[in-house]
């Protein structure tokens, strides 16, 4: 319900979502009201959202939360790859190396479609090398590669 709330909501929505999350008293209804958060319309409170999950008020096993809600969000989906690559080190500090969701935050990236993205995140990757992710960055890169070459044949049945 708080999703369906925050899909029509505005900053003010937004706000309000914050301060239920701040008096929740259970995870349970923390880890709902970080979902919500990833489900505006608005670029804007989405980027704030996801800057909100680096901060202290959010447990490290719940940043992974509005992410992985926010890669199927139309409007977020494209925010994600530029903010895990500004914010890698802070994630990582947040997790801490062997955190399984380190792996699940490079995962999430395999909703890609973009060929030339994959060659970026590979090039990061290389360059930001976490012991533990190497079989998640390959099958990630690996569903980026066959999710380009699914849309490029759908393209090229539906042109003829």
């Amino acid at each position: 319900m708080y999703s369906l709330v925050a899909w029509e909501g505005d900053k003010k929505t937004y706000q309000l979502l914050r301060k239920l999350y701040k008096k929740a008293q259970t995870q349970e209804e923390k880890v709902r009201f970080l979902g919500a958060l990833s489900n505006f319309q608005d670029k804007k409170l989405l980027s704030q959202s996801l800057q909100f999950v680096l901060s202290k008020e959010v447990r490290s096993q719940n940043l992974f939360v509005p992410v992985s809600k926010m890669v199927v969000n139309p409007y977020g989906k494209e925010l994600i790859w530029p903010w895990i690559k500004k914010n890698w080190r802070k994630i990582i500090a947040k997790f801490g190396i062997g955190n399984p969701l380190l792996n699940k935050t490079i995962g999430t990236m395999s909703a890609e479609s973009d060929i030339k993205k994959e060659q970026e995140i590979k090039r990061f990757f290389k360059k930001n090398q976490i012991p533990g992710t190497e079989m998640k960055l390959a099958q990630t890169l690996e569903r980026i590669r066959i999710n380009s070459n699914f849309l490029e044949t759908v393209r090229q049945e539906f042109a003829a």
